[in-house]
């Protein structure tokens, strides 16, 4: 892809991806990413629909990274079969998490916009009527 001269960086969850890991696979997984180093060469994949801006593959590994300013960072690493499945679901569950947060928020809104509407609605009611103090309105209802 070019030949520019890259540094490696890790995030948590590579390294929890890596510690899970056969100790034979890791240091394959490891070499393969070392190479990354002198450019993105290999079997190279940008990816469009996932969160990770490439996917480098390793027989039925992947490795998804982000490429930085001349700094590449190892998002994940992991079987085929899971890892893209992961990703995919950590962004669903980051984009539900928003939108729940977003209808929340929406709700409380709505709840206020209510009120007041609400407020408005007795206020129009109760114009020209007489208004009774506290001390009243105890008396009314038996109240001390």
């Amino acid at each position: 892809m070019n030949s520019h001269r890259y540094r490696i960086e890790y995030g948590p969850s590579a390294l929890e991806d890596l510690d899970g890991l056969p100790a034979r696979e890791r240091a394959q997984i490891l070499r393969k990413i070392e190479r990354l180093e002198h450019g993105l060469h290999g079997n190279i994949k940008r990816l469009h629909e996932a969160e990770a801006a490439y996917r480098l593959r390793m027989g039925d590994y992947r490795i998804l990274f982000d490429v930085e300013s001349g700094v590449i960072m190892v998002r994940r690493i992991g079987n085929r079969k899971d890892v893209l499945t992961k990703t995919v679901q950590q962004t669903v569950v980051r984009s539900i998490t928003r939108k729940r947060e977003q209808i929340a928020t929406l709700r409380e809104e709505l709840e206020d916009l209510n009120d007041y509407l609400d407020l408005v609605e007795a206020r129009v009611r109760d114009e020209g009527h007489p208004r009774l103090t506290h001390a009243e309105v105890k008396k009314r209802y038996g109240l001390k």
